[in-house]
């Protein structure tokens, strides 16, 4: 007996020691994660508030060198900069809304069971062919003409409110949430909006915070169809405005040939990307909590 416990108590030191080292080197590991993930920022930052003689030479790392704020000034005396602002503000606020509230409304009754909606195996289908089939480009264009949407924020909100990928991730997490409880309430009297509202929706709070921040991050990044869709520059949201205005600085007009010479384009597309990653630096960490539950309780079942 006291030979057993001693092999024990010696696989145990062993197990421990072992997993001693498993946890620095995962500890190692996940640092070295994080710093390949914040690195390129803090260098971006630094690229932003350097001169130009330090930058385009590429002597800029982790620490600015010949410190100025020139190219966020350059950025913020545009007064197109705070329109396009308030153009992806609306576009944020009013396309995350309302992805979030249509797919609630197409996911929740395609969660249900063939007996208790007929209709899902046609839906899902129609729902999946859109995946891998659209209309092109084109097409696409002239029908946001003849809807005039054209040259309005609508057509930024609109058009992709119904996300087929948003739909089938809140779908199946619908799915997994336990029946006997919607059963619950539909016997205390609770239709179909009732167990939506009170008791699907409170459930479902790491989907729907990963859906919130796939959609933000979605509008708040896109530039092609402020230049597709939009006849003014009025309508850009501010990605396509600070992509116009990196391409003016590029060319090298004649107009901005000072400011080019002063900044060169390191510094301000340096800039420019800091200030577009903000609001989604700003976001993350609210959501982070619920994102990793979202993405795999969502893609358990089909």
């Amino acid at each position: 007996m006291a030979a057993t416990s001693k092999k024990s108590t010696l696989a145990k030191r062993r197990e421990s020691a072992a997993y001693k080292v498993f946890k620095y080197f995962n500890y190692l590991f996940l640092w070295l994660v994080a710093a390949c993930c914040v690195l390129p920022m803090v260098h971006i930052l630094a690229l932003s508030l350097s001169q130009r003689t330090f930058s385009d030479a590429g002597l800029v790392g982790l620490w600015p060198k010949g410190f100025t704020f020139a190219a966020y000034e350059y950025v913020f005396q545009n007064q197109m900069f705070f329109i396009t602002v308030k153009n992806s503000v609306l576009r944020v606020l009013g396309g995350v809304t309302l992805t979030v509230f249509v797919n609630i409304l197409l996911a929740f009754p395609m969660s249900k069971d063939k007996k208790e909606f007929k209709g899902r195996p046609f839906f899902l289908a129609v729902i999946v062919f859109t995946m891998f089939f659209s209309g092109g480009m084109v097409p696409t264009f002239l029908l946001m003409k003849q809807l005039k949407l054209y040259d309005t924020l609508w057509v930024y909100i609109i058009p992709g409110a119904v996300n087929t990928y948003y739909a089938l991730l809140m779908m199946n997490f619908f799915r997994q949430l336990p029946r006997e409880i919607e059963e619950a309430a539909k016997v205390d009297g609770c239709d179909y909006f009732g167990v939506l509202l009170r008791i699907v929706l409170p459930l479902s709070t790491p989907v729907l915070a990963t859906i919130v921040l796939y959609a933000f991050v979605g509008h708040w990044n896109s530039w092609f169809d402020g230049k597709l869709y939009s006849a003014t520059s009025m309508n850009y949201p501010l990605q396509t405005m600070l992509y116009d205005m990196l391409q003016t600085l590029v060319s090298g007009s004649m107009s901005q040939a000072e400011a080019l010479e002063k900044l060169g384009g390191t510094s301000v597309s340096s800039a420019q990307i800091f200030i577009t990653m903000l609001p989604i630096m700003a976001a993350y960490p609210f959501l982070q909590k619920y994102f990793v539950n979202g993405i795999v309780l969502g893609s358990v079942k089909g």
